[in-house]
């Protein structure tokens, strides 16, 4: 954030810190029970009171994701998923190309297990990361996986980030779990700094609500235009949007539908069993739809998808111009 000095935040390698490991143990974060205080992250955990912390746990209000929820998928989709791995090589990507080569903080939000976390970490080893999720119980497991990368709980619409703390922020399949998305939203603006990337993925098509996404707590899905106009008026700038799953589109548009007459809100079936079948019936024919993904992974170096399964959006945190002498 640009002060009336005119002189924005310094990113981490213009702080002059080679090595990741000391950017990661000068990371200061306020403290959970009085936001005056801050307490550092030492390389292995947050010192907190003199106590070392491996998850730094902040306060949550009620959302729409659980622990008991992430077992379910990842038992049943397990990472080989199809549309995930498309997603993580999609993020993967995005986050390579928005962080550049200078050293970067890179903040995962709804980091779950960590399956997109370790990729990043792999590709971007001179990078600085943290990894955030609602809830503690994943992160907990996670933090034996990742010993050397902060982990922090949190409700986005409560962000306790500082302002301008991450270069690149990427989250998956988050908002659409948050009522108040516009304040999740305006909290991911605030914590970016001025030229900092913002990677979006969210489920596509407001029509298509159905059994899935109930049984998974979503409050809704999006379409293209209207989350658009939401990262627009935060104040972010569009830079790449598209969408994931083109080719598969109409099977899995006749498959919402379907799943909309047969399973109608309040009907008398148990729908998380019903969505478990779902989610293993894919699986089943993963091999085949990841190589339906990976030529459309192919087109999409040509081409933006108008349509699919999941919204894909990258958007930035314009520079802001620097004031003039005397103005503020």
């Amino acid at each position: 954030m640009t002060t009336c000095s005119g002189v924005r935040p310094a990113t981490i390698a213009e702080r002059g810190i080679d090595d990741p490991a000391a950017a990661g143990a000068i990371l200061a974060l306020p403290h959970p029970a009085d936001r005056s205080r801050t307490v550092r992250w030492t390389g292995e955990a947050f010192d907190v009171d003199g106590k070392p912390v491996r998850v730094l746990a902040f306060p949550v209000t009620l959302s729409g994701w659980t622990d008991e929820l992430t077992q379910l998928h990842e038992d049943v989709g397990r990472s080989e998923h199809f549309i995930d791995v498309a997603s993580r090589i999609h993020s993967v990507e995005e986050v390579v190309r928005t962080a550049g080569p200078v050293r970067s903080m890179i903040v995962e939000i709804g980091c779950s297990s960590g399956l997109l976390l370790r990729q990043l970490v792999t590709r971007l080893p001179e990078h600085v990361f943290l990894g955030a999720d609602y809830t503690y119980g994943t992160l907990e497991t996670l933090g034996k996986r990742l010993p050397a990368v902060p982990l922090v709980q949190f409700d986005l619409t409560r962000c306790p980030l500082p302002d301008a703390f991450a270069d690149v922020v990427v989250l998956l399949n988050v908002l659409e779990h948050i009522e108040d998305d516009e304040a999740a939203i305006a909290e991911l603006f605030r914590i970016v700094r001025p030229g900092g990337a913002v990677v979006i993925e969210l489920p596509a098509n407001a029509s298509l609500f159905d059994v899935y996404d109930r049984v998974l707590m979503h409050h809704r899905r999006y379409d293209m235009a209207a989350l658009l106009a939401s990262l627009r008026k935060a104040g972010f700038t569009v830079e790449r949007r598209t969408h994931l799953g083109f080719l598969l589109y109409p099977l899995f548009y006749l498959s919402k539908r379907l799943n909309q007459l047969r399973y109608p809100a309040g009907s008398d079936i148990d729908e998380r069993a019903v969505v478990a079948r779902m989610i293993a019936a894919t699986r089943k024919s993963s091999r085949l739809l990841g190589f339906v993904m990976a030529c459309e992974r192919k087109m999409g170096s040509w081409i933006s998808f108008p349509f699919g399964i999941r919204c894909l959006v990258t958007c930035r945190k314009r520079h802001e111009e620097p004031s003039r002498p005397g103005q503020c």
